[in-house]
């Protein structure tokens, strides 16, 4: 389960106790209610939200819709001010707690979890001034006298702490989360490094070594050969020898990323991309700005000698887009497989790898004769 995911599931939980706290509350002062079988219907409501918001915080991830977080907020406030209804008018100002009380705590939570510390607060805030009302600020000339029960400020620093604190403490597990990945996929891309330099040392290096040295004792042709095979030789110990490139900094325009890729293509490109700054990590990036330049690669090699290529970069706001289509010769699934078997792993490796490690999806379209289009897709 990933970090959000435990989240999500501890918020499930800290709902499901809430809801069980409120309900033995109602059903131990139903007797001071003014109409105890509204007070039912609220705590019904309660039970539905809390089933509703446990299905589906954790069923979307980090991909909540704006639509349930608001609900979740207005259930919340509407509930706090069932309590006008609900309960005795004198048994509210008398300090008894709402209905909901640390059950509408959860909607402050998952704004917190779903979008920082800070619109944590203002859901806080929020649920603060409907507590103030429920406590009876209308009736008795609170809002004209500036009256806040205790009961109601308790409330009040309660929402603006879980808001605050929640946030705080979610986006310092999210950056642990990524310094932990970060470091995992650093120390396996190290370690992958290594093994290959060793089986190519054993192999590759020595045999361009040998070509080498038996390609100068024969002279000719064979020595340019040997030159060749020198220079390759040199250029493959360089890359074996170098250290992994770090890639993880501050967010970076994946338009410049990604215009920098067209610009060194072999090919004609045309690239469009929105007006506004796309800023993304470093790591997506590089990752996305790779697995074009391997598209544009692939087109270069197999398109044709006339083909031509088009980028679109498009962002709405919870995916990244990178769609890029060629007028080509096409490929089959056949071809794409017949390559795969054969060791050539561009689109295996370089870009579907590439997009899956960035959490993303790739999907590639192709027919004999109408070029290829390949779709990166990655979630913010």
């Amino acid at each position: 389960m990933t970090t959000l995911g435990s989240l999500w599931r501890a918020l499930t939980i800290f709902r499901w106790a809430t809801l069980a706290w409120a309900g033995f509350l109602i059903v131990r002062d139903h007797k001071n209610f003014q109409h105890p079988l509204a007070g039912l219907v609220v705590l019904a409501v309660m039970a539905a939200w809390t089933f509703v918001a446990s299905v589906g915080y954790e069923r979307y991830g980090k991909r909540v819709p704006r639509w349930m977080l608001g609900a979740d907020l207005g259930i919340a406030a509407a509930v706090s001010l069932a309590t006008l209804y609900v309960v005795r008018h004198g048994v509210v100002l008398g300090g008894a707690g709402l209905l909901p009380s640390t059950w509408a705590a959860g909607a402050v939570a998952a704004w917190a979890v779903a979008w920082g510390p800070w619109w944590g607060i203002a859901a806080g805030s929020t649920l603060g001034v409907a507590g103030w009302i429920s406590h009876g600020g209308l009736d008795r000339g609170g809002l004209e006298h500036g009256h806040v029960s205790q009961q109601s400020a308790s409330e009040l620093v309660l929402f603006l702490l879980v808001g605050g604190v929640v946030g705080h403490l979610v986006r310092l597990a999210r950056r642990g989360a990524d310094d932990l990945a970060r470091a995992v996929e650093l120390q396996a891309a190290t370690g992958e490094r290594e093994r290959l330099a060793r089986e190519i040392h054993d192999s590759v290096l020595q045999a361009l070594a040998l070509i080498h040295r038996r390609g100068r004792e024969a002279g000719g042709v064979a020595a340019d050969l040997a030159d060749l095979a020198a220079a390759q030789e040199i250029e493959l110990r360089r890359l074996v020898a170098k250290a992994p490139v770090e890639v993880y900094g501050a967010d970076v325009d994946l338009r410049e990323s990604l215009r920098r890729t067209c610009d060194a293509a072999t090919v004609s490109v045309e690239f469009a991309a929105p007006a506004a700054a796309v800023l993304v990590p470093a790591r997506c990036a590089h990752g996305l700005a790779a697995a074009a330049t391997q598209a544009l690669d692939n087109v270069a090699r197999h398109a044709g000698p006339k083909a031509r290529a088009w980028v679109l970069l498009d962002d709405d706001g919870e995916t990244i887009t990178v769609s890029i289509r060629d007028d080509g010769v096409g490929c089959t699934a056949a071809d794409l497989a017949d390559a795969a078997a054969a060791g050539r792993l561009g689109v295996a490796q370089s870009m579907r790898g590439r997009i899956e490690g960035l959490g993303g999806t790739m999907c590639l379209e192709a027919m004999p004769g109408q070029g290829v289009e390949v779709e990166f897709r990655v979630g913010r």
